[in-house]
């Protein structure tokens, strides 16, 4: 950055103009180290009240920047991983969020890829226009994560989901008619399978562990979508008429496919072959036929095979 355009940050810290307008000439970058300069300042002035107000409204207003820029940027980036072809999902050590990593420019997100390939994670960068960014913000809550990470690696900013969209509340709904979703076993989910993509050299099997039995107990607790073949153009479908698919890995062995939620059927279902029935995962063992040899959960991203003794 420039002396010219530190200076100029500097001034607008300083400055008594709170309308949005008068700051669209700036990037992302520099509405963050606005942002977080008045968090410094803030806490640097806490023994005068007069200036730690005034840089608390200064911080306020530039967050509130940030929230729109997230709505209203043309384009915007975020790191995707190969091990669920979903976007990469951290855990932060010190507030045990869970993070998705944006980015406001293709290269900062480009670097940071590469700061992670160094440490063996395989991360690509996936683009999003702006039409797409509800939707993505959307299936975060499907995924657990409470948290974006903004520009990691350069000014960074961490910015809760719910202050940027409102979480879906199905509370009043009839429990028949709620969508069904499973978010902390499809985070548990994510989090094994994006370890077990690292190599066993630098794997960690604790971790891994720990994930497994967490998503365990979260499959216990759920109820899951399963995909059926069901005859076409017949109006009333029995049990009977319903047939499940199966999946056959390459050693030969069959698991039947089933999904967290209505987006990861919608991936399997991409031709539009299947319907989806929900299925207690008290009873989905019971419920398999004798040649499933256990499931396959989200076959079309984290692909985690589950065994019928294990549920």
């Amino acid at each position: 950055m420039t002396n010219t355009k530190q200076e100029e940050l500097k001034k607008l810290l300083a400055s008594g103009d709170f309308k949005a307008d008068n700051y669209e000439r700036l990037s992302m970058q520099e509405v963050i180290i606005l942002k977080n300069s008045a968090k410094a300042m803030k806490e640097k002035n806490i023994r005068t009240p007069q200036a730690a107000q005034f840089f608390a409204k200064r911080e306020e207003f530039f967050n509130r920047l940030v929230l729109q820029r997230l709505q209203k940027l043309e384009t915007i980036y975020v790191l995707l991983t190969k091990a669920t072809n979903l976007p990469y999902v951290y855990c932060d050590p010190d507030t045990c969020n869970d993070q998705v990593w944006m980015f406001s420019e293709e290269s900062f997100a480009r670097k940071a890829a590469m700061l992670e390939m160094q440490k063996k994670r395989e991360l690509i960068v996936g683009k999003m226009e702006n039409k797409q960014f509800l939707s993505f913000y959307m299936s975060l809550y499907a995924m657990g994560v409470n948290e974006l990470l903004i520009d990691r690696g350069v000014n960074t900013l961490a910015v809760e989901l719910e202050t940027l969209v409102k979480k879906p509340d199905y509370s009043n709904m009839p429990k028949e008619k709620r969508p069904v979703m499973n978010p902390e076993l499809l985070l548990t989910a994510v989090y094994f399978a994006q370890e077990r993509n690292m190599p066993e050299d630098v794997r960690d099997t604790e971790q891994m562990k720990e994930f497994e039995e967490e998503m365990m107990v979260n499959l216990q607790r759920g109820t899951l979508m399963m995909p059926v073949m069901v005859p076409e153009g017949q109006e009333k479908i029995t049990a009977k008429d319903m047939k499940l698919p199966y999946l056959k890995l390459s050693n030969g062995d069959m698991y039947q496919p089933v999904c967290t939620d209505p987006s990861e059927f919608q991936r399997f279902n991409r031709e539009k072959k299947f319907r989806a029935i929900t299925v207690d995962c008290g009873k989905l063992r019971t419920l398999l036929p004798k040649e499933a040899k256990g499931i396959l959960l989200n076959p079309a991203t984290v692909r985690l095979v589950i065994p019928r003794e294990k549920f």
